[in-house]
């Protein structure tokens, strides 16, 4: 089902990708409603400064 989001656009770097599926993630961390991947969300989006 979400084998797509596996692959990773040609030429960003990972570090980019990663930044920016966080930057989604804090827009629609509200409408999360799993505490636990709330969590995890909230704890990646704290190191989100420090990734590459």
């Amino acid at each position: 089902m979400y084998e797509h989001l596996a692959e990773r656009p040609v030429g960003l770097p990972a570090s980019q990708l990663q930044q920016a599926l966080l930057s989604a993630a804090q827009w629609h961390l509200d409408e999360v409603h799993d505490p636990q991947l709330a969590a995890e969300l909230r704890a990646w989006i704290e190191i989100k400064p420090r990734l590459g």
